[in-house]
């Protein structure tokens, strides 16, 4: 009817609103109101939904808390009448309502999250993968110290079972000889340290430990610099023929971290000399020596007139430079212990502070830096093959004999490069083992 005449005489009729030109516009804002109040029909049903399940949870032990209680409850007799099958209200037809760690248990607080955080526990954090690894070399590391200790006691145990039986075996008369003798030797072991301990505090050939690198170790390199010291004490103590070493610490603060952990070894005892100063202040320059692995010349000879200074630096990343540089700016001889000359396979002349110690305490006893350093230095500083590989090519020589402890090491070095090489590329040495099997299975 909304057609004009003209439509109407040339035959248009008109179907319906919906097709009238007029009506289009309308249609399109009615379409989009529909649509937002669909959208807001639906969050305010997941808002409701979401607000509902958040106060029914408050009322609810999280999955924490019920481990919690379970435990509580299995460890305490008090409740063990109580049931086990509560319900959500407490109740339960057969038994007294919901056991006290329950009913005690703390709500969870308003808010999204099971409320971790707030009840004093850590949130769950997904580990990475080298977080993985530094908690499993940690976790080995721990159990490697347990073995350790217990491998310990137990040779303590067998030590002490051992002198029980030789005392068991002896009369009356033997076995107070032997204590009275025994006793005779302690005395007299302890008087010839403490006179070699005070000689060399007297007199000696100085060696320095310049611990001014403090600030650039961690808290674990300070306790392994203070097990170094006192190893470095314990080999002059016990060096035989004993050798005097006037052993001095510098730049050493006697009330700071370091001090409290020489003190778990002792070191109210040690006769040592302390200076708060550095050496280059203690010291005449000109009798100075710094040793370090940097140094371009080697040490020729021990002149105990000199006084030896050695870097009191332990890092496991190996910094360089450290000493020689300290020598460098107040223009002091820097040496370094002959390593290319006495030991061919030079794997490193980084060694820990006791290690250059027993160094020089056997040179001064031999004269010999070949037997010094062969003897003093590390399997693994020496050679390719550590302690545990020389101890395992013992093993095979007392059981097998020479010729066939050779035979396994050779089958154990193809074996290892068989591995590697698997390692690097499985699937061609995949094949090349298949063919390799193959031509030796028809070549008989």
């Amino acid at each position: 009817r909304m057609l004009s005449p003209q439509t109407q005489k040339a035959g248009v009729l008109a179907k319906g609103p919906a097709s009238s030109p007029q009506l289009m516009p309308l249609c399109l804002p009615l379409l989009l109101i529909l649509i937002l109040c669909h959208r807001c029909f639906t969050l305010s049903s997941c808002f409701i939904t979401c607000t509902i399940t958040a106060r029914h949870r408050q009322h609810l032990p999280s999955h924490r808390e019920r481990q919690r209680s379970a435990r509580a409850f299995m460890t305490d007799p008090a409740d063990s009448h109580t049931c086990t099958h509560t319900s959500r209200t407490g109740e339960c037809g057969a038994g007294p309502p919901l056991a006290k760690h329950d009913a005690e248990a703390p709500s969870a607080p308003d808010g999204p999250g099971d409320g971790s955080a707030s009840r004093g526990q850590p949130p769950l954090v997904r580990l990475t993968k080298s977080q993985k690894k530094v908690e499993a070399r940690k976790r080995y590391r721990m159990k490697k110290r347990a073995r350790q200790k217990e491998t310990r006691r137990e040779k303590r145990i067998e030590q002490r079972e051992q002198r029980k039986q030789l005392l068991e075996g002896m009369t009356e008369e033997e076995r107070a000889a032997f204590l009275e003798d025994e006793k005779r030797q302690k005395e007299a072991l302890e008087k010839s340290y403490e006179g070699h301990l005070a000689a060399a505090y007297e007199s000696g050939t100085k060696v320095v430990f310049n611990c001014s690198f403090m600030d650039q170790m961690s808290d674990k390199e300070k306790s392994s610099l203070a097990k170094q010291l006192s190893y470095a004490y314990n080999a002059m103590k016990t060096s035989d023929p004993p050798v005097r070493l006037q052993m001095h610490v510098t730049s050493f603060d006697k009330g700071g971290e370091l001090w409290q952990r020489m003190l778990h070894f002792g070191a109210e005892k040690w006769k040592m000399h302390y200076h708060e100063g550095s050496a280059w202040d203690v010291f005449s320059l000109d009798d100075i020596v710094v040793l370090s692995p940097d140094a371009q010349e080697e040490l020729e000879c021990v002149d105990e007139s000199k006084v030896y200074v050695i870097g009191g630096l332990v890092d496991r990343s190996i910094a360089k430079y450290e000493s020689w540089s300290q020598a460098q700016q107040y223009g002091l001889p820097c040496r370094k212990l002959p390593f290319t000359r006495y030991i061919k396979e030079n794997l490193g002349t980084v060694l820990n502070v006791n290690t250059v110690v027993e160094v020089l305490i056997r040179y001064l006893q031999t004269k010999d830096w070949e037997h010094a350093l062969t003897a003093s230095v590390p399997q693994r500083k020496q050679t390719n093959i550590g302690k545990k590989a020389v101890k395992l090519q013992t093993k095979r020589e007392r059981k097998y004999g020479s010729e066939a402890s050779h035979m396994h090491t050779q089958t154990d070095q193809r074996h290892i490069s068989r591995c590697v090489v698997m390692s690097v590329c499985p699937s061609v040495c995949q094949r090349v083992l298949r063919v390799a099997e193959a031509c030796r299975r028809r070549c008989g």
